[in-house]
């Protein structure tokens, strides 16, 4: 029920070579999403941490446009990072009042 969870453990299955569990997971998450409340945000998150950036914005986007706050933790959240240099990025920041300047982290 926790996605942030689920969202970190498909980042760790992605970062440890298990991408078809976490795409396993990240399609439940997605069908769940379909009759229950699922953050768009997590979602986001997962798809990023498995490379499926242009997913990753749809559902960050979805995120903005529903105003979820997770989307406020964008400026610093470490699941965005491989995402921050990304053209589309600024208009996410925009979505919540930060600066439209996407800096890696260092």
């Amino acid at each position: 029920d926790n996605f942030m969870v689920v969202a970190a453990v498909v980042g760790a299955l992605a970062a440890t070579g298990h991408t078809r569990e976490g795409r396993r997971r990240v399609v439940e998450a997605e069908r769940l999403a379909s009759s229950t409340f699922v953050p768009a945000f997590d979602l986001g998150v997962m798809r990023i941490s498995l490379g499926d950036i242009d997913l990753a914005f749809d559902w960050l986007r979805q995120s903005c446009d529903t105003k979820e706050p997770q989307l406020t933790s964008i400026g610093f959240h470490r699941g965005v990072d491989p995402i921050r240099q990304d053209p589309r990025f600024p208009e996410l920041l925009a979505c919540v009042g930060l600066p439209g300047v996407a800096r890696s982290r260092m």
